[in-house]
């Protein structure tokens, strides 16, 4: 059994302009058995006591109805299964550290486009519950590369014919694909200075020349987006940057000046975070002014706008302590007064509970570039890298263990309170669309 979806995308400002030429999928939830004889209970109530309704094989597939993760208040995950029989079951798929099966996005064969007036219908090809995904990407023969933010429907199990989606534009938008593409060229490299870009990018004109293959924190999120703008649209739009954009991002002591207040305390004179506001100023990121991690569902009842592909500079300490430079007439830091950090949310779960971040590091598994805790892209082949190529398996990051939540970002940067204003994070969206990597579609 199947039902039909249909519905209209407009512009979300409020002026209910329709979109036209947005593509429309459906995607359903199934998970993948890893033990040989898996309990499935008839019911989540009582579960260890009630009787066994079925016993599942490894390797076999099945549709997910329901999720249910932190059962208890526990580290124990829950999924409600569609059976071909047209019974219904539950299974543990994570119990603590212990995987039972894998949860993966399961995409419908079929897919539509919205007409001319923003509307749309679809059939889902599936009784089980899906999520609708959004997408137009800009023209290839868009000089101004006017596209949209992915959008995405809440879950949906039933018949639909009066759906409201919003879509955010933006101007310069590049696809997933376009970052990816430069991943490969990271491959070899560990971390440390004095950085070096791959061949042939933009920002080693500018850097200090070096014959290693060595990356920082700002060096690589500078080296990488600027390029991947550059290449897109720097035939229209001029996305490369001077010496000085390069000292504002590297937030060196060119870029800031410091001085005493009257308590003796040394301040900031300068942009702290100018990774961030440079990469807005330049067009390549969206400022963001609320708080991270409030997910706005904006004016549409059924949809949810879900944030990924953030820019990030954080402070985790911030304690100034400084000394006068005679030679160039200013106050540098003093090694360790303050310390933080430059990084990439590639996006975050429904329960704020793992955090892929792409950055450059050395900890938490990564020497160079990678995936905190999920290895970098030297090592981690079956994931990261495949055949040189990047692998955006995204269904098995989320089902991994991954020790980098939400909270312990702000945990991170609580004690980075930049010159007494109790700030410590920046960060904006990067205008991407058309997300694979980074989409989470599993209920």
């Amino acid at each position: 059994m199947s039902f039909s979806i249909s519905g209209k995308v407009e512009l979300a400002s409020n002026t209910h302009i329709p979109i036209s030429g947005v593509s429309v999928q459906a995607f359903g939830t199934k998970v993948e058995i890893l033990k040989d004889n898996l309990v499935c209970k008839p019911s989540l109530e009582n579960f260890r006591e009630s009787e066994t309704h079925k016993r599942l094989d490894q390797g076999d597939s099945y549709e997910v109805l329901k999720v249910v993760r932190g059962y208890d208040g526990k580290q124990n995950h829950f999924a409600q299964l569609q059976f071909p029989d047209g019974s219904v079951g539950w299974i543990v798929y994570q119990w603590n550290e212990e995987s039972y099966g894998r949860l993966f996005s399961d995409p419908a064969s079929s897919k539509t486009w919205t007409d001319s007036e923003g509307e749309f219908s679809l059939n889902t090809e599936t009784s089980s519950p899906v999520i609708l995904r959004f997408v137009k990407s800009p023209a290839d023969s868009d000089t101004e590369g006017k596209g949209y933010f992915d959008a995405y429907s809440r879950i949906i199990s039933e018949p639909k014919d009066d759906l409201q989606i919003g879509m955010e534009a933006a101007n310069y938008m590049v696809e997933e694909k376009d970052i990816l593409a430069l991943l490969p060229d990271w491959k070899d490299y560990s971390y440390g200075g004095p950085a070096k870009a791959p061949k042939g990018y933009m920002v080693d004109k500018i850097w200090n020349r070096t014959s290693q293959n060595k990356i920082a924190c700002n060096t690589f999120t500078e080296a990488l987006l600027f390029e991947a703008w550059e290449r897109k649209y720097g035939k229209h739009k001029d996305f490369r940057v001077s010496l000085s954009q390069h000292r504002e991002y590297m937030i060196n002591n060119r870029a800031l000046d410091f001085y005493q207040n009257e308590a003796g305390e040394w301040i900031a004179n300068g942009d702290v975070f100018g990774p961030v506001n440079l990469l807005v100023e330049k067009g390549i990121a969206l400022s963001m002014e609320r708080a991270i991690g409030d997910w706005e569902d904006t004016d549409y009842p059924d949809m949810v706008r879900k944030r990924s592909w953030l820019t990030c500079q954080g402070w985790s300490k911030w304690d100034p302590d400084c000394y006068y430079d005679e030679q160039d007439d200013l106050y540098r830091l003093k090694a360790k007064s303050v310390s933080g950090h430059n990084y990439m949310i590639v996006s975050i779960s429904e329960d704020e509970e793992k955090v892929l971040s792409l950055e450059s590091n050395l900890a938490y598994r990564i020497n160079g570039v990678g995936i905190r805790y999920l290895g970098d892209l030297s090592k981690r082949k079956d994931d990261l890298m495949k055949d040189g190529q990047i692998n955006p398996n995204k269904d098995a990051h989320w089902t991994q263990k991954i020790d980098w939540k939400l909270a312990d970002i702000k945990e991170k940067h609580k004690d980075g309170d930049v010159n007494k204003t109790a700030k410590s994070l920046a960060y904006a969206q990067l205008k991407v669309c058309n997300l694979n990597w980074a989409d989470n579609l599993i209920m």
